[in-house]
């Protein structure tokens, strides 16, 4: 997967989202994305993470606090940004915005 600026569909940066595996989800992880989407609407590019893939962002949404989820096998230019509880939307779109700011 390729990485790097314009590297997501129509030129736009490649957000790869990864899920934890659900063991102890403390809040909609999906709903959480659902949240944040709509904002970046032909702005970002979301895919899903795959390991060996490589990304302008990597967003993780992990269930609960211990964030146990494998990482290391994805690579990310700009970073990662995480949500481990609803109110961590609000974070992940400002940082989501700041990665756009930098351009």
């Amino acid at each position: 997967m390729a990485c790097g600026a314009g590297a997501g569909s129509k030129g736009l940066p490649l957000c790869g989202v990864k899920f934890c595996g659900g063991c102890n989800p403390r809040y909609a992880r999906g709903d959480a994305f659902r949240a944040i989407k709509p904002v970046f609407e032909g702005r970002i590019s979301f895919v899903f993470a795959e390991d060996g893939g490589s990304y302008d962002l990597l967003l993780y949404f992990a269930g609960c606090t211990s964030r146990c989820t494998d990482l290391s096998r994805i690579r990310t230019a700009g970073g990662l940004v995480a949500v481990h509880e609803w109110d961590g939307i609000a974070g992940a779109i400002a940082r989501l915005e700041e990665f756009l700011a930098r351009g």
